[in-house]
């Protein structure tokens, strides 16, 4: 390798980071969030950014059997319809994003050539919630509904749990705003890493939860959607529960032939885009900047993050002029 020695350091947040490779401390970070690009920028460093592709995706989680309001489909589909995605991805994280609308991301084997079954329609979401018994009778903005035996009046009020990182942030901000617009209140609880995944994740205690998944270049989603993975350790934070779609991940695992494991996929991601176990966000492009001095950093993919460093080897900083 032309580069002898690399040395990592570490620090406790983002901006930390950031204002230690303006300062020339460090000639690149591990990922910087769409939202602190003009952080970076904006100090003078000649930077380059480089975006790669990885198989991710951003997703808001329901849980059915922890709130009634979920369970029902119209609720969940008009909420679907109440999320603006092009605000999300244009605006919120600065076009480093792609729109997703099902449980494999864009580009990637099973997605998919067109699943876009719920956009942005407000005035549908409206009309759902309405023939679904969501009403307004006090003017106050929120709708309601008689749930129970006593019939009592249920506000159609939701708590999603959020991981404590910017982007997320703004990401759980933007959709609390077009959820409001149609009538249904979202509370934001924005947690610790760690207390998010021992207090609310493993427990499975959620209305929903913001989180994200990675899959591989060929994708297998079963540790998220099949039956068997609904309780902790298992990663299904929707609870999905749907015998087809589980049979279905069952047998692309079984298969050696790549054509038909994505026809199986595609199968399956058309049954969980049709039962609405999640609201589907974006998938986000990893944002990797590095000091121009460096030289030859090429990576376009990674499945982990640690591939950003693919063809290492070859990267250079010092030149020389060489006598022929």
């Amino acid at each position: 390798p032309y580069i002898q020695e690399i040395t990592f350091k570490f620090f406790d947040s983002e901006a930390d980071t950031i204002a230690a490779l303006n300062r020339r401390d460090v000639d690149g970070i591990g990922f910087l969030s769409a939202q602190n690009l003009d952080r970076v920028k904006a100090a003078g460093r000649s930077v380059t950014v480089h975006e790669l592709e990885m198989p991710r995706y951003f997703t808001i989680f329901a849980n059915q059997t922890q709130s009634k309001i979920l369970a029902d489909r119209a609720v969940r589909e008009a909420l679907m319809r109440a999320i603006d995605r092009n605000t999300l991805v244009q605006d919120v994280l600065r076009g480093s994003a792609e729109a997703t609308w099902g449980p494999i991301p864009p580009g990637l084997p099973g997605a998919g050539a067109n699943p876009n079954r719920y956009p942005y329609t407000p005035d549908e979401a409206r009309a759902l919630l309405e023939a679904a018994g969501w009403k307004d009778p006090d003017g106050d903005g929120i709708r309601e509904k008689p749930m129970g035996a006593t019939a009592t009046s249920t506000p159609l009020a939701l708590t999603m749990a959020v991981p404590d990182n910017d982007e997320l942030r703004l990401v759980a901000e933007e959709v609390r705003r077009t959820w409001r617009e149609v009538g249904a209140l979202l509370t934001v609880q924005v947690l610790p890493s760690a207390t998010l995944q021992q207090d609310i994740i493993r427990p499975r205690k959620y209305d929903l939860v913001l989180f994200g998944e990675i899959l591989g270049a060929e994708p297998d989603p079963f540790s998220f959607w099949h039956s068997s993975q609904k309780k902790n350790p298992g990663l299904n934070l929707a609870l999905y529960d749907n015998r087809a779609a589980a049979r279905l991940l069952e047998e692309a695992r079984q298969t050696l032939d790549p054509a038909a494991r994505r026809a199986k996929y595609e199968e399956f991601s058309k049954l969980v885009i049709e039962d609405i176990p999640a609201f589907f966000l974006y998938a986000p492009t990893y944002l990797y900047p590095v000091s121009s001095r460096v030289k030859g950093v090429a990576a376009t993919f990674a499945t982990v993050p640690a591939q950003r460093f693919t063809h290492i080897e070859e990267w250079y900083i010092n030149t020389k002029r060489v006598r022929k």
